[in-house]
């Protein structure tokens, strides 16, 4: 039996060509093959990150272009700013259906994904108490680990 169900490269695929589509921009082979590279990272990124290992697989695909093609996929929901790290650069992760917030070690440059529904429903609540609706928030928490501490 055929799974009828679209793979997450099948989704992404159609989310940004609707969104090019709605922007009257073409989709490029860059822009798609800079896409499936994304889809395949295990985690957070820095765009001078992926543009070195980028061009190792594919050199002609230049470091402006990869910039670009971000800031593009971003704009159609496909990849998500998360946090700014030590050396404020931006960082950033492949969009998915699940929230989550962010830890990151100061010490090992880590970054540590969590999901605590108390922190989400204080939120909502403090929002609605000032009369606000949320679009979106990102909650970091920058802290040392253990190890520096001798632990």
């Amino acid at each position: 039996m055929i799974c009828s169900h679209p793979t997450a490269l099948e989704r992404f695929e159609t989310k940004l060509q609707d969104y090019l589509d709605n922007k009257g921009l073409k989709q490029s082979s860059q822009r798609s093959r800079i896409m499936r590279f994304l889809l395949l990272l295990p985690g957070h990124f820095t765009v001078q990150d992926i543009a070195r290992d980028i061009q190792e697989d594919s050199p002609g695909i230049g470091a402006a272009t990869i910039y670009r093609n971000i800031k593009t996929l971003v704009e159609a929901g496909i990849v998500r700013e998360t946090l700014v790290d030590q050396d404020g650069q931006m960082v950033y992760e492949v969009l998915d259906d699940d929230h989550h917030d962010h830890i990151v070690c100061l010490d090992c440059h880590q970054i540590f994904e969590f999901h605590e529904e108390g922190i989400e429903h204080t939120q909502r609540k403090m929002a609605a108490k000032m009369n606000f609706t949320e679009a979106s928030h990102r909650h970091v928490v920058y802290a040392h680990c253990d190890y520096k501490k001798g632990v």
